[in-house]
Order: C-alpha cells, then structure tokens, then sequence
C-alpha cells in the first residue's frame, strides 16, 4: 500500500432497536500533505461522514414513523375492543338478554344498552343500587322493554327510533324522569306506563304514530303542565291522565274514538278543544270530572260536538260550551 493510500469500509445494518446502525470503518495510512492545498483523501472522508449521517437520519425518521403509525392504530382498535367490552361489562347478562345491572355499571351515570341486547329478563334498575341517570341504546332496532326502567332513578332516557311499543308499567315509579320523546315509530303506550312518574314534566311525540293511550298510562303526573296528542289517537284508556293537578288545557286528537272513564278525572284540565272533525264512539260522564273548577268545551260551531253537546253520551260530561275557530 502506497503512503498516500486509504482504505474505507461503510456498513449498513439492522440495529437491535427501532433505527438502523451505520458502521464506518476507516484504516488510516499516512497521507503525503500538499503546501496550501487539503488533502483529497480529507474531502472524500467528509463527504462519506455526510452521506453516512444523512442515510441514517432518513431510515431512522423512517423507521420511527412506521412505528407510531402502527402503534396508533393498534391502539385505536384496542381502545374500541375494550370500550365494547367495557359496555357489556356494566350488565349481567341471560343470554342475548340482560337481568341486572353490574357492580361497575352500578357506578355509571350514563349507560349504553349494547347492540346484542334482545331484551330484558326484569326491573334491572330495581336489583340494584345505583348511581346511572341516563340510558342511551347503541341500536335504534325495536326492542321489548320489559318493565326494565320500572322504579329506576333515570332522568332522561334516550329511546330506540324503531321502538313499537311502550308496554305496561315500562317506567312507572320513575320518580325522577324529567322528559320522553316518543319515537314516531310507537302505536301504544301500555297500562301504567309513565303512572306515578312526579317529575315528568314534558311529554314529546315524535311523530304520527300512536293511536292507544292505555289505562292509567300517565295517572298521577303532578308535574306534567302539558301534553300534544298526535292527531291519530284513537283511544284514551281510563284513568289515563287522572290527578294530574298541574295539567290545565287539552286539545283533543281529531282522530279520538274513545275516551275511558276518569281519563282526566282530579286533573287541573279546566280547557277543553275539541276539533272539528272529533266524532266520538264513546266517552263516560266522569271523563273529565273535576274536583272544583267547572270545565269548558271549546268546540267548532256546526261541528258534530257541538249538534251532540247536549244529548246522548255528550250530555252532563262538560260543564259549558263556548265556540272556537278550531285552529
């Protein structure tokens, strides 16, 4: 090897970590050194320390990059995983069917019914002490509700838009419920539904969907100051809104067909609107007894009410009649 000869090794490889190890061996020899001017053999060995360095910094990013990426995702998907997992969890479950509330969904304020859910197998809320106020469903599938929310402490639940029905006493002694929204979907609301339920105060329809209101479907209310019928109800159970002292005006559904005895009995409903295409099949004398205040017919002159006001079923069930322009 001649005295102004060099020999360079640079090796890339794999390092045990996340990045890459560059070696760069380089045999010294003595090198003949020109008056005022660098040695090439110098700039050559600058620029391969550059390459070199660049190289590693680009496989390094690289490679790092690549990891965070996969770690993000992974972390994603295992934080849905155990979210699902973690839902389930808060119930205890008979098959696709939940019974009862968990220790740790005891502890939750806000719950979500899962997808798989079929169903209830009894009064979850009731098993078990707890601390939930609302209740939202993963599925807007229609779904038994089975009594679940009967004497449950839920302030606000959040209802399935494909529901059908609200069975008998699905929430009565809900005693701190404050509102429902009831899904257009719905065509009845059970016996003994929302009874006893003291803090409704606000009852939305979502839609034209219901037509039964059963027996004591809304019985002893105090708090609910007013309520829109869809205009296809055909029928309002008895009992149905009976002792709702805070309930003061009622307009009637122009489709109603019956209305059952003491249906707004005890009530505060003093105002009555009746419009003008109500033709009644039947309705009892104590439909709308009142314990003190007289209560008045607003109805639409010329309309069936009014030719029947005073005679047959009509006859004793109001105590005044006054005329209305029916909007």
């Amino acid at each position: 090897m001649h005295g102004g000869d060099r020999t360079e090794a640079l090796a890339v490889h794999p390092a045990e970590g996340d990045g890459v190890e560059i070696d760069i061996k380089i045999k010294k020899e003595k090198c003949c050194k020109r008056t005022g001017e660098e040695n090439p053999l110098k700039r050559r060995e600058k620029r391969t320390f550059l390459i070199a360095a660049l190289l590693l910094l680009a496989l390094g990013l690289g490679a790092c990059g690549g990891k965070k990426q996969d770690d993000g995702g992974g972390k994603e998907g295992a934080k849905s995983e155990q979210a699902a997992k973690s839902s389930d969890s808060y119930f205890e479950w008979n098959g696709d069917k939940i019974s009862s509330l968990s220790e740790e969904g005891a502890k939750q304020k806000t719950l979500t019914i899962p997808a798989k859910c079929k169903g209830f197998t009894d009064h979850i809320f009731l098993l078990r002490e707890n601390s939930v106020e609302e209740v939202r469903f993963e599925s807007d599938e229609d779904i038994p509700l089975d009594g679940a929310f009967t004497q449950s402490s839920v302030k606000k639940v959040q209802l399935p838009v494909k529901l059908t029905k609200i069975g008998d006493a699905d929430f009565q002694h809900c005693e701190s419920l404050e509102e429902i929204e009831v899904p257009a979907s719905v065509t009845e609301i059970g016996n003994f539904a929302f009874a006893y339920d003291g803090a409704l105060k606000t009852v939305k329809f979502a839609g034209e969907g219901v037509q039964k209101l059963g027996d004591n479907a809304f019985q002893n209310c105090k708090a609910l100051k007013d309520i829109t019928f869809p205009d296809t109800v055909t029928e309002i159970g008895k009992n149905c809104f009976l002792d709702n002292t805070a309930l003061s005006t009622v307009r009637l559904p122009q489709d109603i067909k019956k209305i059952g005895g003491y249906a707004f009995a005890g009530s505060g409903v003093t105002s009555v609107y009746v419009p003008e295409k109500v033709t009644l099949e039947s309705i009892e004398h104590s439909s709308f007894a009142a314990l003190l205040d007289t209560t008045t017919a607003y109805v639409v002159e010329g309309s069936w009410f009014d030719q029947n006001y005073d005679s047959g079923m009509l006859e004793g069930v109001f105590d005044k009649k006054e005329y209305y322009d029916g909007k």
